[in-house]
């Protein structure tokens, strides 16, 4: 049997930034050695990211002890790599960053921005120790203490995780660490608190004059987690909302293309996704794009879309292989592809972080190789905070059922239903016949 595709939205949005204005623009999580970047626009501010990053590269290539340049060229590298989804100017900053630190090993805006980097690459360790170093020395550097409390999660590390936030939020109050609380309540088992705190994150940025993409992707945030409990027209609502602030969002997209397709309309999901596609070229909107067209009985077209995802991704990986373990390994554990390297990919994230999508994913790929008894150490891994995701708990009844639990295979099924009867376009009609099936049994 070929297995569900999960939310893709959801699956995108703890990756290379998770929150928006990470290392630039947020002007309540970052210090003031952490500004330089901002002078490289010059005083009409109409210099663009690619010309500054010409300047400073003349510069820095002149001057072979300029520090403070090359940690600005690091930070528009880190710029360019956000708005034009680069992954190579994540390897060009890192190189920038770790030069200036070779002149000046203390420079703290150099070392904080350098653990950015690393943890956008996927080298959470590192990042983690660099950030830990900065935070330690001032109260003020609360970038570093929010790059500190992203790198815990990662890890796994929630109870330390939760104390720094909880200290980053002593500090600074802005939408993004308001966010950074949602997320933590979201995996500890409380939805519905989370949307009410990316509401305050909203009604905050609005008083704060945020415009554009940063405050699409709050909407994006709450309509993903509407889809989440199952709530798909406050959903749909949201991620239209976020279109409204920023047109060409990518994120955004593949979120009503998947409400629309969860509610039915799968003409309007698969225009949607096909714009996606032709506008950012990105992976998930292929796959999404090829379980609509399962979904109208176009299999054949559809195995077209999962092949040019499956290529699209194998490309990627050429500049950013540990950002993509995870995303990969789904892809292949959900569409019945690859099943053996769905595991290794699974295996080596999990080597680099271990949260508890980190266990599900390994699960997942362990369940598609028919390992079901290592499947059920993983998934238990991965309830262990109590999150009311259904993916998770589809994931645990497949395995129960494969391992001959029929009662543990049915309350797993029961709790994904009842959480998110929609939880999946093409196999959320999966569980509800499998729990069927297990309820028939006396």
């Amino acid at each position: 049997m070929r297995l569900i595709t999960f939310s893709l939205v959801s699956s995108l949005l703890f990756g290379l930034f998770a929150y928006p204005s990470v290392f630039a623009a947020d002007d309540s999580t970052t210090n003031a050695e952490g500004t330089e970047a901002n002078d490289a626009e010059g005083s009409d501010g109409r210099m663009s990211t690619e010309d500054a990053i010409a300047m400073f590269e003349q510069r820095t290539a002149s001057t072979k002890s300029d520090f403070l340049s090359l940690t600005v060229l690091g930070q528009l590298y880190l710029r360019h790599a956000k708005e034009g989804d680069d992954l190579p100017s994540y390897a060009k900053a890192e190189d920038a960053f770790r030069a200036a630190l070779k002149i000046k090993p203390d420079h703290h805006s150099a070392m904080t921005y350098l653990a950015i980097t690393l943890e956008a690459r996927h080298q959470f360790s590192e990042a983690l120790e660099l950030a830990s170093i900065v935070a330690a020395v001032s109260e003020r550097e609360t970038l570093a203490l929010a790059t500190m409390g992203d790198c815990q999660l990662h890890l796994g590390r929630y109870e330390e995780a939760e104390k720094t936030y909880r200290l980053l939020a002593e500090r600074a109050t802005s939408p993004a660490v308001i966010a950074r609380l949602a997320h933590l309540s979201e995996l500890q088992g409380h939805p519905d608190t989370a949307v009410e705190q990316i509401e305050e994150a909203i009604e905050l940025g609005r008083m704060l004059g945020s415009e554009g993409e940063d405050l699409a992707w709050y909407e994006m945030r709450l309509g993903t987690l509407r889809m989440s409990q199952g709530k798909l027209p406050e959903a749909e609502k949201h991620f239209r909302n976020s279109l409204e602030l920023s047109k060409d969002y990518s994120a955004a997209m593949m979120g009503l293309a998947e409400a629309c397709a969860l509610q039915g309309r799968l003409d309007e999901a698969e225009t949607t996704y096909t714009t996606a596609v032709d506008r950012h070229g990105e992976p998930p909107a292929m796959a999404g794009l090829g379980d609509v067209l399962v979904k109208k009985g176009d299999a054949a077209s559809a195995k077209v879309w999962y092949l040019k995802a499956e290529e699209k991704m194998v490309e990627e990986a050429k500049t950013a292989a540990a950002a993509h373990y995870r995303e990969v390994a789904m892809f292949y554990a959900n569409h019945d592809m690859n099943p053996q390297r769905a595991l290794e990919l699974a295996e080596m994230d999990l080597r680099q972080r271990q949260d508890i999508h980190g266990y599900d994913t390994l699960a997942w790929a362990l369940y598609r190789n028919q390992k079901f008894d290592q499947a059920l150490v993983k998934i238990q891994a991965a309830r262990r905070l109590g999150t009311r995701d259904a993916g998770i708990h589809f994931h645990a009844g497949m395995i129960y059922l494969a391992l001959g639990n029929r009662e543990l295979a049915k309350t797993e099924l029961s709790t994904a239903m009842e959480i998110n009867p929609h939880f999946s376009v093409l196999y959320a009609d999966v569980a509800a016949n499998e729990l069927r099936k297990l309820e028939s049994i006396q």
